[in-house]
């Protein structure tokens, strides 16, 4: 992993969940941690991302109430990463996306969280979530998958880790 100067910020690529736990579910257990992480966004600590398939993922969310608190932290505090750049990295890389993902799929990660999987590893960013069960919980199997297809490692950190 590359060390970080002091003027640089920390790069990120933060699940829904994370946003989700920190405007809305107010008495899940991790909502401290998460709003806090959250409120070290919008001043500027972190440059965050998110991805064109997680914004229609919240789009399509039939809650209204909770589907704009998150939509209104993604447009006003996030990039997008365009899913043009994903394929171009991915050609770059010399990877199927869709095979990467599939191969992570193969030890329980969930289609949808091995994707921000190898978008992180894509684009250099640690990925911060609350998702334990499919992520934290796997870093060290989701990191040699992405060895074994010649791509980066990454950290996969819950909110109050970073």
């Amino acid at each position: 992993m590359k060390t970080q100067t002091s003027k640089e910020k920390r790069k990120a690529l933060v699940g829904i969940d994370v946003v989700a736990v920190a405007e809305h579910y107010i008495n899940d257990k991790d909502h401290t941690i998460a709003k806090s992480f959250i409120d070290r966004i919008k001043p500027g600590e972190f440059e965050t991302y998110t991805t064109h398939a997680l914004l229609a993922l919240v789009e399509n969310w039939k809650a209204k109430e909770i589907r704009e608190k998150v939509l209104e932290i993604y447009h006003s505090y996030y990039y997008v990463i365009p899913a043009m750049e994903i394929e171009e990295r991915s050609k770059e890389n010399k990877i199927v996306f869709e095979e990467v993902v599939g191969k992570l799929s193969k030890i329980d990660v969930k289609e949808e969280d091995g994707a921000l999987a190898v978008v992180a590893s894509l684009f250099n960013l640690s990925l911060v979530t609350l998702n334990r069960k499919h992520l934290r919980n796997k870093r060290e199997e989701i990191n040699e998958i992405l060895k074994e297809v010649r791509l980066s490692e990454i950290e996969i950190l819950l909110p109050n880790e970073i």
